[in-house]
């Protein structure tokens, strides 16, 4: 059974004996030794310096890593159910577009009230009895007030324009939101479910790498190791290709991906290509 220090240096390291033949109960020595050491305390922190190392904490091989068990299939497949759940949604417009769109319609409705203020002040003016003495002054603010009038219809028709396409946006935001309320729930375990994923996912890049040999498929379909600046490229890449050949059963030794091409069009497909090798720059 292999031990653990708790303190580097202290007490010297232990050869386990089991590696040795000449020794007849090497495991029953080991295990005398170990419980010695776990109850003997430590003389930098008073706490046992050595304590057995459970099953658990052992490093699995790489069948044990490949494995996809049932529970992991749940999970996939209500990942899949929150996709296909956002993927039916009707299209709700971008913020940005609802932003433009509010935006015009503010900028339409100050050149209503601009214009309308304007003629309010002609209107004024040509009420005045005193225009009369400034004859040609008055006839100029006369032309303009017509010209006023006649741009009320057009910038009138650009502020209905404006309100119809932010009524429109809106509307297709709230039928979105009506849309995924109403699926909620299905939402609510999906995104737990690629919580739950994306945690297994870097546990097995880690168990992966861990191994004494890791498989073909991640050495040399991925490169593993990685040289110092192309690592954050390379765990990006080695997260998608281990959830593809979870989420689809790839099991091929040398290629990461398989060597079946999904169909273009599906949600396979669209994982087959985030997982694809970036090209160098």
């Amino acid at each position: 059974m292999p031990l653990r220090a708790c303190v580097v240096g202290y007490p010297p390291t232990l050869t386990p004996l089991r590696r040795f033949s000449l020794v007849p109960h090497a495991p029953h020595v080991l295990e005398q030794i170990s419980r010695v050491l776990a109850a003997t305390p430590c003389q930098h922190c008073g706490r046992p310096p050595y304590h057995p190392v459970s099953e658990s904490e052992t490093t699995p091989d790489a069948a044990a890593l490949d494995a996809v068990d049932a529970a992991e299939e749940r999970l996939w497949r209500q990942l899949d159910e929150g996709a296909k759940v956002r993927g039916a949604a009707p299209p709700e417009p971008s913020p940005d577009q609802l932003a433009v769109a509010r935006k015009a319609l503010a900028d339409a409705k100050r050149a209503e009230r601009a214009l309308q203020e304007q003629m309010e002040l002609a209107e004024k003016a040509l009420a005045d009895p005193r225009g009369w003495l400034r004859f040609n002054q008055r006839m100029t603010v006369a032309g303009q007030l017509a010209e006023d009038r006649n741009a009320v219809p057009p910038i009138r028709a650009q502020v209905a324009a404006a309100e119809k396409r932010v009524r429109e946006l809106e509307q297709r935001r709230d039928r979105g939101r009506v849309y995924l309320a109403r699926y909620r729930r299905v939402l609510e375990v999906s995104d737990a479910a690629r919580e739950e994923l994306d945690r297994l996912v870097d546990e097995l890049v880690h168990g992966y790498a861990s191994l004494p040999v890791p498989p073909p498929w991640f050495t040399l379909g991925l490169g593993y190791p990685p040289k110092p600046e192309e690592y954050e490229i390379w765990l990006r890449r080695a997260r998608a290709v281990i959830a593809y050949r979870r989420r689809y059963g790839v099991n091929h030794p040398l290629e990461p991906l398989g060597r079946v091409v999904p169909e273009q069009g599906t949600a396979q497909h669209k994982h087959w290509k985030a997982a694809q090798k970036p090209p160098r720059s």
